[in-house]
């Protein structure tokens, strides 16, 4: 790799944590002059924080990094993350910061897997697995995602914020595994000729799906599924196995969707 091709890449990386920073900056600036009601205000909120970071991560990976330069980002992404939670920043200002981190850490992560996954297919069992693991970690009680939501202070470093409108307050809206996810869908269609365009477009209207439906039944809703969903509903590649790789890709899928299913009935009788 040439020295201007590392530079270009190294730029296109910090263009992907800036950019975002830059629009939730702007947005922050913004927001308290955009009266709108409580509905409005949480849809917008909701639509921002899924926008700036899937953004963010579409130009992060679209060039991979060294290994050395990706670990570099994300120990750097991750210190600094760590700063902020020890100084309990509450200041609004700070979302900015922990939202270019936590994309920088994302397209890092699933940018590095992404990249390795050796033929578009394995993007089906890859989606179930996500998306079963998304859905245990949000219903059990004892699941990351469930025990982040109940914690101010994990909240703060671990999802991104956005602006909400009529205030001069930002409030958390999206888990930062879910854009770990979709980086890992977007290095995958890079190394496999994938339409990353297209993947970035579903991931979105996946997680609005995801926040539609929270919204709505007022309970929290995991995003993976429904991202999942949508890609191995419309990119045929994604679910064409080869005949290899069938058995361990049935098996994975089966554990999946039974896991899933025992944590959805487990809240539904804590719940009843």
């Amino acid at each position: 790799m040439t020295d201007s091709s590392s530079m270009a890449q190294a730029a296109k990386a910090a263009l992907g944590v800036a950019a975002p920073a830059a629009l939730v900056t702007f947005a922050l600036l913004g927001a308290p002059w955009v009266p709108v009601s409580i509905a409005v205000a949480e849809a917008l909120t909701f639509v921002g924080a899924a926008s700036v970071g899937i953004i963010g991560v579409v130009i992060g990976t679209r060039a991979p990094l060294s290994g050395r330069a990706t670990a570099l980002v994300a120990v750097s992404c991750a210190a600094l993350l760590a700063i902020v939670g020890v100084a309990r920043a509450r200041s609004p200002w700070v979302a900015p910061v922990v939202d270019a981190c936590l994309i920088g850490i994302a397209w890092a992560i699933g940018g590095a897997v992404g990249s390795r996954i050796e033929h578009p297919g394995h993007l089906l069992p890859a989606a179930a697995v996500a998306a079963s693991a998304d859905v245990v970690s949000v219903a059990s009680s004892w699941g990351p995602s469930h025990a982040i939501a109940e914690s101010e202070r994990a909240l703060a470093i671990l999802a991104i914020h956005f602006p909400v409108a009529g205030t001069r307050i930002v409030a958390p809206a999206l888990g930062v595994g879910d854009l770990v996810f979709v980086a890992l869908l977007l290095a995958a269609a890079r190394a496999h000729g994938l339409s990353r365009n297209k993947l970035g477009w579903l991931s979105w209207f996946g997680v609005l799906i995801a926040g539609l439906a929270a919204a709505v039944s007022r309970r929290p809703i995991p995003a993976l599924p429904a991202i999942g969903a949508l890609v191995i509903a419309f990119v045929p590649e994604a679910r064409r196995l080869r005949p290899k790789d069938r058995p361990v890709a049935t098996i994975a899928i089966g554990v999946s969707i039974v896991a899933a299913a025992v944590a959805v009935l487990g809240a539904v009788r804590g719940t009843s």
